[in-house]
């Protein structure tokens, strides 16, 4: 009973991981066109294997920029519970007019494991007018 319950234990851990593999992934954007993500690395802060330690380093080449992805906390304050949202990897940072947001989408099905969908925002609380949106699709990783 030991043994499976170490055998449940073990599968459901390495789930919740981001499964990422190092490379480019290539998706379709809304109209049609091409779109790319590139995964430089994924790391452990102090080298503590835990999902909320989980760092993973992207280049988004459209804005030639790179993001660090962490998966959110979450807090059920009324509950005293922490978790992560394992449903995806995000960074958000401040820019002078608003915000803008890297997100990546992860599947976790047998069929399909990892970045299934990213978008990209760049927000504009004071002009929504300007605000700027790439989502891309259906993202597959591309083999060397």
């Amino acid at each position: 009973m030991k043994k499976l319950l170490s055998a449940i234990t073990l599968i459901f851990s390495l789930s919740t991981f981001a499964g990422v593999q190092i490379g480019t992934y290539q998706g379709t954007l809304d109209d049609g066109g091409k779109c790319f993500v590139q995964i430089n690395s994924k790391t452990f802060v102090d080298n503590f294997r835990h999902p909320l330690n989980e760092r993973v380093e992207v280049y988004f080449e459209h804005i030639d920029q790179n993001f660090t992805l962490i998966h959110p906390p979450q807090y059920l304050v009324e509950e005293q519970r922490i978790f992560f949202n394992h449903d995806i990897l995000a960074q958000t940072l401040p820019t002078r007019n608003g915000a803008r947001a890297f997100v990546i989408h992860m599947a976790h099905g047998p069929l399909k494991r990892g970045p299934q969908s990213y978008e990209y925002i760049q927000d504009n609380w004071r002009n929504p007018a300007e605000k700027t949106v790439y989502h891309c699709e259906h993202l597959k990783f591309l083999e060397d």
